[in-house]
């Protein structure tokens, strides 16, 4: 990375933090927390110098259901939490490393410079993805640029399965995948921290966290070197060659509390990344947010906040054998999105939220069908939505949230959401939810005109129709102090499922045409989720996810399969220890092992008939120890890949794998 790219991610970042300081609007995703009332804030959610019970810390706090601070057993909206301890003892080397370790069913594969996403069914099309809870933009597609998102900066993760909270937008069909990020909690925090593996990759990160009477800052700066590697299919000289990365990621976090009913939060991130594609071309992307939050909280029960976004992400080719060459621009997004919600505690569990959002979203493309005039693609979206919490007896909890959407393509649509929660006791809890999702297509989807290396074109839509879906979803949770059991099944139908179709052109060329997959696509299964508390130290943490998600096909002499880009079962396994000595040192272990297993799929072959084609399951595993030693410094081995899986054939439905690989980190922590 040379100082160019430096200079521009700070001056993104400095941009980033001065547009928002004109906005004091917002959002305050971390409510200030008080003893005995909500002073402005939320009951019942104590700091680490609270004698309160450990079911009413922090730990067990989520805010993706309703945007406010809840506790997560009062939700009746099923959320799985993915805290701070399980993110550090694996050490992971980016967030689709993360990603795959903690949650069942979710599959990260390759398509030529982009990493997509599959998690029971749905990809990054149908997932909300969300920092702080704020949309994570796209870029001209729908595939996420995970890279943005530093695995060292996050707090922990909520994830709400298919469209069952009123408050999040046209396309959480999937599932919302909140990440919420750190923030201090002590007077001055620093932290380092570097890591290097056997193929000299690098990843180093800094982070800063002061808190001083009304105001709390939180800076985080990470560069990674990703070498890239070579892979080769077993039994074949086939190979394909994954690109490296050089990336800046820098953030700030800033909340000012003049008073205790009243927080304004001002956050800058600027992420540029360099792939090196090959020794001809080079691919550049850098992204900038600026986000303004504010908090108002009138009395103890009621409150509003107020957000604004602004995101301009890009992406350039560069050309390193011909340095003197102008930079060839392939996209250009901007996206403003603004969102105000009134909240309304009754008490602890009874609560009202209503809100509104608006979103312009443009993007410049080569790569998108133009118009008379060259002007760029957009869309705008408005929302207006409520959702309401309801203790009808002591041991049930009834749930509602209705959402009007609002596209400046495909006019209005509303859908509602329910939830039923029953507590038998207290440490079960049966939860019931319905809700009607409703995805509108995506840029890429509806204009997309690409020439791929003239093996193929890709073709968007301007016929598209919405998705719209219907989920219903049956969960059973024990939680005890030694043991924790979760059962979800899930059935959800969609019309006018949207997927690139492969076909043949009158002229002999292939293509893939986004298309509405006629009849309704039908997606259930089954996740299970447990631990249990072992002796000596050890806890044991397992899943298992079964999906099923085919769809009829048909070629051009009548033939009909089944087709399918879903691994049908996943697990995890994982076996922890923990064992304190003193404050000045600890010891922690884990052995993690995922399966994913194969599956065989009907495809189109260049004569445009169906064949079947394969693709084998296969087994990762990953193992690390971590030491903390005088009480700030951490150590930790990591083996990624211990039986050095590599996969046997390479298509767009495996990641690559470079093998066995041996990291090492090293966190300093004053």
């Amino acid at each position: 990375m040379n100082c160019y790219t430096i200079k521009q991610a700070v001056k993104g970042l400095l941009f980033a933090c001065v547009l928002s300081s004109f906005w004091p609007i917002a959002l305050a995703q971390q409510a200030t927390v008080h003893k005995s009332t909500r002073q402005g804030t939320y009951k019942g959610y104590v700091n680490s110098t609270d004698s309160i019970a450990q079911e009413n810390t922090l730990d067990n706090v989520v805010c993706t259901g309703s945007r406010t601070m809840r506790l997560m057993k009062n939700e009746p909206i099923p959320i799985r939490l993915i805290k701070a301890k399980e993110i550090e003892i694996l050490a992971p080397q980016n967030f689709m490393d993360l990603l795959q370790y903690v949650l069942p069913g979710v599959e990260f594969t390759k398509h030529g410079s982009q990493d997509r996403l599959k998690m029971q069914g749905f990809d990054a099309s149908s997932l909300l993805f969300l920092i702080d809870g704020e949309r994570i933009s796209s870029g001209m597609g729908s595939d996420i640029d995970f890279n943005r998102i530093n695995p060292d900066d996050i707090e922990r993760i909520e994830v709400l399965r298919g469209a069952s909270s009123a408050l999040y937008g046209s396309n959480a069909i999937g599932g919302v995948i909140n990440i919420i990020t750190r923030q201090a909690k002590v007077p001055l925090r620093v932290g380092i921290s570097s890591m290097i593996d056997n193929r000299l990759d690098l990843k180093e990160t800094l982070s800063i966290g002061v808190k001083k009477k009304f105001l709390t800052s939180q800076t985080s700066v990470q560069y990674i070197k990703d070498n890239g590697y070579v892979t080769q299919e077993n039994g074949s000289n086939r190979e394909i060659n994954v690109s490296g990365n050089r990336i800046w990621d820098i953030s700030e976090k800033l909340t000012i509390a003049p008073s205790q009913k009243l927080q304004f939060t001002l956050s800058g991130r600027a992420n540029l990344r360099r792939q090196l594609w090959d020794p001809k071309i080079n691919y550049l992307y850098h992204s900038y947010d600026g986000i303004a939050g504010m908090r108002w909280q009138f009395d103890e029960k009621q409150g509003i906040d107020l957000s604004y976004h602004y995101n301009n992400y890009a992406r350039d080719s560069i050309f390193p054998e011909a340095p003197e060459e102008a930079n060839a621009p392939v996209f250009r997004q901007q996206m403003h999105h603004a969102r105000a919600q009134y909240n309304y505690d009754f008490d602890d569990i009874q609560h009202l939220n209503l809100g509104g959002e608006y979103t312009f979203d443009q993007v410049a493309s080569s790569r998108l069908h133009t118009t008379n005039d060259g002007k760029p693609k957009h869309i705008q979206s408005g929302v207006i939505y409520a959702q309401g919490i309801l203790s009808v007896f002591d041991k049930v909890t009834l749930s509602y949230g209705g959402r009007l959407d609002l596209h400046s393509g495909f006019g209005t649509h509303y859908t509602s959401r329910a939830s039923a929660m029953y507590n038998p006791s207290q440490q079960v809890a049966l939860r019931l939810t319905y809700a009607q999702g409703y995805r509108a297509p995506s840029m890429q989807e509806l204009y997309m005109y690409f020439d791929h290396m003239g093996m193929f074109m890709i073709h968007g839509n301007e016929e598209l129709k919405p998705e719209q879906s219907h989920m219903i979803s049956l969960s059973t949770e024990y939680k005890a102090k030694e043991t924790g059991l979760m059962v979800n099944t899930f059935f959800n139908s969609v019309n006018n499922r949207i997927q690139p179709l492969a076909r043949v052109t009158k002229d002999e060329r292939s293509e893939l045409l986004y298309s509405n997959i006629d009849g309704t696509s039908r997606i259930y299964g089954i996740e299970i989720q447990g631990q249990q508390a072992l002796p000596w130290g050890l806890r044991l943490r397992g899943s298992y996810s079964y999906t099923y998600d085919w769809h009829q096909v048909k070629d051009k002499e009548e033939h009909v399969g089944l087709r399918t880009t879903t691994r049908p079962h996943s697990a995890l396994l994982s076996l922890d220890y923990n064992k304190y000595f003193s404050n000045d040192y600890s010891l922690s272990a884990f052995f993690t092992l995922r399966w994913m297993s194969g599956f065989t799929s009907s495809e189109f072959d260049s004569k445009d008939l169906l064949t079947s084609v394969t693709t084998p399951g296969y087994t990762t595993t990953r193992m690390g120890v971590e030491q903390k030693i005088l009480g700030y410094l951490r150590l930790n081995l990591s083996i990624d890949n211990l039986f050095d899986y590599r996969p046997k054939v390479i298509n767009t439905n495996v990641l690559p794998t470079p093998g066995r690989t041996y990291s090492a980190t090293l966190r300093l922590q004053f």
